[in-house]
C-alpha cells in the first residue's frame, strides 16, 4: 500500500511529553513508525499555587522544540497538539498556551477531563477485548474512571488523582512517603473515589 500522509499527535500531560509519528495509508489504516516521550514534569509544584512555573515551563518548551525538529525532518504536515490536567489546571494556562505557540508553532487543545477519560478508554479499546468493564487510566497528573456495559459507556469521572500529583503533594522531597503522609493521601483518595453506586456499577 502507498503511504498517503504522515501525520503526529503530541500528548502533552502532568508529567510527560510524547510525540507519535502515524503513516496512514490510502485505505486509511494507520501505523505508528516513531515515538518519543520526554519527562518534563510540567505539573511540579503547581499544586502550590496553581500556576505552572517557569523551570517546568522551560523543559517542556525545550521538549516540544525537538518535537518540531523531529516532525520538520519527518516532513509531517498534520500535527495534533493536546494538553491534559497540568494545563486544565493551571490558573496561567492561556499565557503558557502563547509561549508554546510563539516559540514552537504548537497549538494545543486542552481536552477537558470527560475528553481525556473518553480518548483513554478508546484508545484501549484497541488492545482489550472486554464489552464491559471498569477502566482507570492512571496518569501523572489524574485518574480517568469509565464504566461500561457492552461497550456503551455509563459513567465516566475525571480525578486529580494522578501518581506525580500526589507525590508532590504527600510525599517528603526525596520522593519516600512517611507514614503519616502516606495516611494523608490515602484519605485523600478516598474521599474523592466514587463509590460503587456513583459510578452505577451492578453488585456483580
Amino acid at each position: 500500500m502507498v503511504c498517503q500522509l504522515k501525520a503526529a499527535i503530541i500528548d502533552l500531560g502532568f508529567n510527560t511529553a510524547k510525540l507519535a509519528c502515524y503513516s496512514i495509508q490510502d485505505n486509511c489504516s494507520y501505523k505508528v513508525y516513531r515515538q518519543e516521550g520526554i519527562y518534563v514534569r510540567l505539573g511540579e509544584e503547581m499544586s502550590r499555587r496553581g500556576y505552572l512555573e517557569k523551570a517546568p515551563v522551560q523543559r517542556t518548551v525545550s521538549a516540544l522544540k525537538l518535537f518540531r525538529d523531529v516532525v520538520n525532518f519527518e516532513g509531517i504536515k498534520h500535527v495534533i497538539p493536546v494538553a491534559t490536567s497540568a494545563v486544565r489546571d493551571a490558573k496561567n494556562k492561556l499565557e503558557f498556551l502563547e509561549r508554546v505557540r510563539s516559540q514552537t508553532g504548537f497549538k494545543f487543545r486542552v481536552l477537558s477531563g470527560t475528553e481525556e477519560a473518553i480518548y483513554s478508554y478508546i484508545g484501549a479499546l484497541q488492545a482489550t477485548c472486554y464489552n464491559s468493564c471498569l477502566f482507570f487510566d492512571l496518569g501523572g497528573g489524574s485518574l480517568e474512571m469509565i464504566y461500561s456495559e457492552k461497550f456503551e459507556i455509563k459513567k465516566l469521572r475525571s480525578l486529580p488523582l494522578g501518581a506525580l500529583r500526589l507525590s508532590l503533594a504527600y510525599a517528603k522531597g526525596d520522593g519516600i512517603f512517611s507514614e503519616k503522609g502516606y495516611d494523608r493521601m490515602k484519605r485523600h483518595i478516598f474521599k474523592l473515589l466514587p463509590t460503587r453506586q456513583e459510578m452505577g456499577l451492578d453488585t456483580d
